[in-house]
């Protein structure tokens, strides 16, 4: 007969295994409104030449919905991520993290009543917002919060 406490850490050893066969399996998950993807090349590449390359990709990289560009809305009132840029700001370290500073280049529009007679132009208005990329350094997954 198994106790509960030993009960209680193989559930909690299933539960974390089939999280990071979440997280590997579909790349992302959505946890408390902050999105967490998986950075793994970036992780690989720290301390190399290479690392701030990775990283702009894996940025550009990312699915634009897991992105916080609706909040960083400053003209428009619809994200639109084509053409999506992003300007790596700072990168600091800390003992479990890689924390980067991201600003995210990106258009809106100004969406109308869409009606055939509607006098608004569809114009693509240019956006910018900056995004705090957390990257865990033992796991590689990262925490997208908005900054501003």
């Amino acid at each position: 007969m198994i106790s509960a406490a030993a009960h209680n850490r193989v559930r909690l050893a299933a539960d974390f295994v089939a999280f990071r066969i979440t997280t590997v399996c579909f790349k992302q998950i959505y946890t408390d409104h902050t999105f967490m993807v998986l950075f793994d090349k970036t992780l690989r590449a720290w301390n190399s030449p290479e690392f701030m390359a990775i990283l702009k990709q894996e940025i550009e990289n990312m699915d634009p919905e897991l992105l916080p560009l609706q909040q960083g809305l400053t003209t428009g009132n619809y994200a639109i991520a084509n053409n999506l840029t992003a300007m790596i700001n700072n990168v600091s370290e800390t003992s479990n993290l890689l924390c980067v500073t991201a600003g995210i280049f990106y258009t809106s529009v100004i969406a109308g009543c869409s009606c055939a007679d509607d006098p608004t132009p569809i114009n693509e208005n240019n956006e910018y917002c900056i995004v705090r990329l957390d990257i865990d350094k033992d796991t590689a997954v990262t925490k997208v919060n908005f900054v501003t």
